[in-house]
């Protein structure tokens, strides 16, 4: 079995990994809140829509690196590789749009976060200031670091883990697991 091959079927594995871990954490966020309908339906959509952001960024900057690419053309805050760049853009319109569809219906935007479990600041990831900053709501316009913000920055920085585990180089950031 060629090298390529085996590559892909390691990072499909952690894929499935990274997605159960998504989806378990999703399922569980929080303090313990009434139970609704509306609230399970946010939790959902929200682990699938950043679970297939995770797969789909993952899936770009791998065959970015299997064309050649560097772990900074890849992958990144800012990766140089157009492909790269539309894939993780479509992805993330998709996943805002999952989210804000099956959460801002039934909260005010503003208390959705607490009701999910994430309190005021996004979880610190990694290394220090790494998705480490206090949240302004669920999707605040013209505001960078609201609930959206943070789940990006999060799942990015496992699919660019993800990549640089089949890759064996280092993530740039650093700081995976």
């Amino acid at each position: 079995m060629s090298s390529l091959r085996l590559e892909e079927r390691a990072t499909t594995a952690l894929l499935g990994v990274a997605a159960a871990v998504i989806l378990a954490s999703a399922a569980t966020a929080g303090p313990a809140v009434a139970a609704s309908s509306g609230l399970e339906k946010c939790k959902l959509a929200i682990a699938k829509a950043e679970s297939k952001y995770t797969a789909k960024y993952t899936k770009a900057s791998r065959r970015c690196m299997s064309r050649g690419g560097s772990a900074s053309a890849c992958m990144g805050s800012a990766p140089g590789d157009a492909r790269v760049v539309a894939a993780v853009a479509k992805a993330q319109s998709h996943a805002d749009k999952l989210v804000l569809k099956k959460c801002s219906a039934w909260a005010s935007a503003g208390e959705v976060r607490y009701e999910l479990g994430y309190g005021s600041s996004c979880p610190g990831i990694a290394t220090p200031g790494n998705c480490d900053f206090e949240l302004s709501g669920l999707d605040v316009q013209g505001e960078d670091n609201d609930l959206l913000e943070c789940l990006r920055c999060v799942h990015s920085h496992v699919a660019e883990c993800l990549t640089a585990t089949a890759y064996n180089i280092a993530a740039p950031g650093g700081g995976c697991f």
